[in-house]
């Protein structure tokens, strides 16, 4: 939280026999430059003073989103983990952050009060230069406080809901394999009703048209969906989904959405909005977990970590940034460079916007 000293009022008579004085000691003209660069500072100091403000607003929106999404996901994973380990751990990351919140609610108001105070008298003739380039020195030393406690508060809460996607999915495993060890019978059925779906969607899986909400503020970016194979792919071994994720784009977290992709063979969505620091939402289809784990999954995973990354990069100039590097106009030019960015990492892409991409895209890509 950041430490907000006292102003130190001077009394006007006072202040104006210091300044009579201190006329008098270094001459008018030396007096005259050192008020008017005392003021320039004082002015200078106001300016990113509100600065700080509209960005501590903007960071503190984001961490309440973060909160408010994380404690949905609480009430809903009650009693479907196999501990609470990771619910425990989420709920003292909501606490800790609802503290961090607070604290820099109360930071960004003592600052905003301490600003309007200077914006009242941001020039006052009857203080001495040097004492108003003090007073500005702190003011700018107040804006100049550490605030990246709120981004490390989201991001705690970020790596918490995490944890507990994951107690969901192995509680949900747990389940799954009780219920075959109950059943053999049943559970043989079932895989075999499985297999037919399974045909079934392959055998009528298309391409997801490419609409997205995106602006320069935010939105969903369009459905990543490649084509099926010809021949079913077999999954990586032991791949952890959530890890690589949030390895490629730290800034994102998974969301489980049942039956996103239903009727295609694989797809992702990502969210972004808010400041660049804003965690992005990728969606992904918890029914595809072992596709998501394929060669064709894992250039969905890579494209949706491609668009965490670009907000991170790009923030509001999202559109207009891949725009100038492809020549597309709007949100088909923030997909076009995913896919470049998914064949600087692993060689390929998801296809559904281009397979091929100029050096220049790939070097853009690239950061």
């Amino acid at each position: 939280m950041l430490n907000l000293p006292r102003l130190v009022v001077i009394a006007t008579i006072t202040a104006c026999a210091v300044v009579a004085a201190g006329m008098g000691a270094m001459g008018y003209d030396r007096y005259a430059a050192v008020q008017n660069e005392a003021q320039t500072a004082m002015q200078l100091a106001i300016s990113q003073g509100r600065e700080a403000v509209s960005l501590g607003d903007g960071e503190q929106a984001a961490l309440l989103l973060q909160i408010t999404d994380a404690e949905k996901l609480l009430t809903d994973s009650a009693g479907k983990t196999l501990d609470e380990v990771a619910r425990t751990a989420l709920t003292k990351a909501i606490a800790q952050a609802r503290i961090q919140l607070a604290q820099q609610r109360e930071s960004g108001r003592e600052l905003a009060a301490a600003l309007a105070l200077a914006e009242r008298a941001p020039g006052d003739a009857t203080l001495w230069p040097p004492d108003q380039l003090a007073a500005a020195a702190r003011l700018k030393n107040r804006t100049a406080a550490d605030a990246s406690t709120v981004t490390m508060a989201t991001a705690a809460v970020a790596k918490s809901v995490a944890g507990v996607q994951g107690a969901r999915v192995a509680w949900q495993a747990e389940q799954d394999r009780a219920a075959a060890a109950a059943a053999a019978a049943e559970a043989q059925a079932a895989a075999d009703r499985a297999a037919e779906e399974a045909s079934a969607r392959l055998a009528k899986a298309r391409t997801i048209a490419s609409t997205s909400t995106v602006t320069e503020s935010g939105g969903a970016t369009a459905p990543s969906a490649p084509a099926p194979p010809a021949v079913p792919i077999a999954p990586v071994a032991g791949f952890d989904i959530e890890g690589y994720v949030l390895a490629l784009a730290p800034n994102s977290y998974i969301s489980w959405v049942d039956a996103l992709c239903s009727g295609y063979y694989v797809c992702g969505r990502a969210w972004v909005g808010g400041v660049k620091t804003t965690p992005v939402k990728i969606e992904l289809d918890p029914a595809l977990r072992d596709i998501y784990a394929n060669r064709i999954g894992i250039s969905v995973l890579v494209h949706e970590s491609a668009h965490a990354r670009q907000w991170l990069y790009y923030g509001a100039d999202i559109i207009s940034a891949n725009e100038a590097l492809t020549g597309l106009v709007g949100p088909p030019a923030v997909e076009y460079m995913a896919d470049c960015a998914t064949i600087v990492k692993i060689g390929y892409s998801t296809g559904t916007y281009t397979s091929s991409c100029t050096s220049d895209q790939l070097d853009a890509a690239a950061l």
